[in-house]
């Protein structure tokens, strides 16, 4: 079968090609589709050769900032005095966003060789991917994929037998969401409280355990196999000039389970406030209490709205459920 990052202008799937496919979480699965094959390239190449090519490529940092990645990377030191580190920001605790979340979900092998490139490339040793503690499913499944690969040879002491040698722990996070910012999330990782320090010292400079570290967004690591196999050119095909490639952005639309299209939930309500017994916002007579009289005023505003029953019998017997709808574009 193809890679999966084949030269297609057709579409622009490029992350999301293999989400829905449950073989695709296995390591079978994933060498099938063409897996680890940018990661045997990328034994071969010199750590700044492998900066070069994503620097070329224009790929930013897809958390947020969308500082350029190449950049990034070139600020490790080139010689080793000590150990470097590599974290995979997957502490996604942004109301709304699971973009990581789903790549981490169906393809878990591409953010392990995504990692594994990038280690390569800031000469490396080990790689921490925090991830936040609610997600329960998506910690199985990486973990089961961190497996396979040590298995495999893929992580351990030598990389696809190159000699070069590079350790992975995926790391639960506590669920603070400041863990999303980079130099908290070090501090969660070295056991301390998810608390920013003031920089510098930058990541680059002194990160986790006092050694130089890069951190670096889950869609950004995943982004790299594709630069690296197919070259700097084929990733600037999409996008601007100034920002080049793809970006994953996630839709959540509410719709009635079962219905064909995507509906607005209705606006009532379906439960009064907790300081009135059930059923109050059904009643004509006036609240007392201090959340009764902004309720009332509300009220006159906006009228009197529908009772738990009447609430029920307007949106029908079935649930509302949340579908979440996940694409890549330019």
């Amino acid at each position: 079968m193809a890679y999966p990052y084949r030269d297609d202008r057709e579409t622009t799937t490029i992350l999301s090609r293999h989400m829905g496919e449950p073989e695709a979480r296995s390591l079978s699965g994933w060498l099938e589709r063409g897996g680890y094959e940018a990661l045997r390239k990328a034994v071969q190449m010199e750590p700044d050769e492998i900066t070069d090519v994503v620097k070329e490529s224009g790929l930013r940092g897809r958390g947020g900032a969308g500082f350029p990645t190449g950049m990034k990377w070139s600020f490790m030191p080139s010689e080793p005095r000590g150990p470097h580190y590599l974290c995979a920001n997957a502490d996604e605790s942004e109301p709304g966003a699971f973009k990581d979340r789903e790549i981490m979900r169906w393809t878990p092998h591409l953010l392990i060789e995504g990692c594994l490139i990038a280690a390569r490339a800031i000469r490396a040793q080990h790689v921490y991917i925090y991830v936040r503690g609610e997600f329960f499913p998506v910690i199985r499944v990486l973990n089961q994929a961190v497996v396979e690969a040590y298995e495999a040879g893929y992580l351990g002491e030598s990389v696809c037998e190159s000699g070069w040698g590079c350790d992975l722990t995926v790391h639960i996070g506590a669920g603070a969401y400041i863990a999303g910012e980079e130099t908290g999330l070090m501090s969660s990782l070295m056991g301390g409280r998810a608390e920013p320090w003031m920089k510098p010292p930058f990541p680059a400079q002194r990160g986790v355990f006092g050694a130089p570290t890069t951190v670096n967004n889950v869609e950004t690591l995943a982004s790299v196999p594709g630069i690296v196999m197919n070259g700097s050119a084929w990733y600037r095909g999409w996008g601007s000039e100034k920002s080049p490639g793809t970006k994953m952005w996630c839709c959540s639309a509410c719709r009635r389970r079962g219905a064909r299209s995507a509906r607005p939930r209705r606006s009532c309500w379906t439960r009064p406030p907790r300081s009135f017994p059930p059923c109050a916002a059904s009643r004509s007579s006036t609240p007392t209490s201090p959340a009764g009289s902004v309720f009332s005023a509300a009220r006159e505003r906006h009228g009197s709205p529908r009772s738990c029953a009447e609430s029920k019998r307007a949106m029908g017997s079935r649930e509302i459920s949340t579908r979440s709808t996940i694409c890549a574009i330019n």
